[in-house]
């Protein structure tokens, strides 16, 4: 065998600091995204890419203060990016947010409590808080060393 046909090695796995890091900066990233459009312009978020008619826009508004926590949990979590170890705390409460958020959602559809905003709206944020859970609870379970988590 020549040097060009020696077999490759399988990659190294990540570091589980560095998939937690990874895990929180998602997380962050939609929390600022998603909250300052709803604390700033939630006719934007919710009528133009949400599809709400104007009646239900005008209740709807009045969740800006919703937009406020998430802009909160977005910047705390960027606190944790930069000093994750021993904060499993806040990471189980930004895992079980999306869990919330996601299962909220969920039974809001079913119950056609949504009706107001477009599907794909709602099926984008069921995926996207989905997703964004599941990574976040299993990198929180690999890292269980770093934040402390016996």
């Amino acid at each position: 065998m020549t040097d060009q046909e020696a077999p490759r090695s399988k990659p190294e796995p990540r570091p589980p600091g560095s998939t937690l890091r990874i895990a929180v900066l998602i997380y962050a990233v939609l929390n600022l995204v998603s909250g300052t459009s709803i604390l700033l312009w939630p006719s934007l978020f919710w009528g133009t890419i949400g599809g709400a008619d104007d009646e239900a826009l005008e209740v709807i508004k009045s969740v800006r203060w919703g937009g406020a926590i998430l802009v909160a949990f977005g910047i705390g979590a960027l606190m944790v990016y930069a000093r994750p170890r021993g904060q499993r705390t806040f990471v189980t409460s930004m895992a079980l947010q999306d869990a919330g958020v996601t299962a909220a959602l969920v039974y809001s559809s079913l119950a056609d409590e949504l009706v107001y905003l477009d599907t794909w709206f709602v099926v984008a944020l069921i995926g996207v808080t989905a997703i964004s859970g599941l990574y976040l609870w299993w990198a929180r379970f690999k890292a269980r060393d770093l934040l402390g988590v016996t």
